[in-house]
């Protein structure tokens, strides 16, 4: 959302879909600061278990 566009793009479904499982995305433009990006990263691991819980997203002191 804050790209003003989806994480992962493809031109077709199978595309879309490897981009997914491989956690392929692009970066989040430079204007942004480097504390958003690593937030945004944290939250498309593909380990979900690596992933913050939403409690501990509450907690993020940066990102409120």
């Amino acid at each position: 959302m804050a790209a003003l566009k989806p994480p992962f793009r493809a031109d077709t479904p199978e595309k879309l879909f490897k981009k997914i499982l491989t956690g392929l995305y692009d970066p989040l433009p430079s204007c942004y600061s480097q504390e958003l990006s690593n937030f945004i990263k944290s939250l498309l691991l593909l380990n979900q278990k690596a992933r913050p819980s939403c409690q501990e997203l509450l907690c993020e002191p940066k990102m409120l």
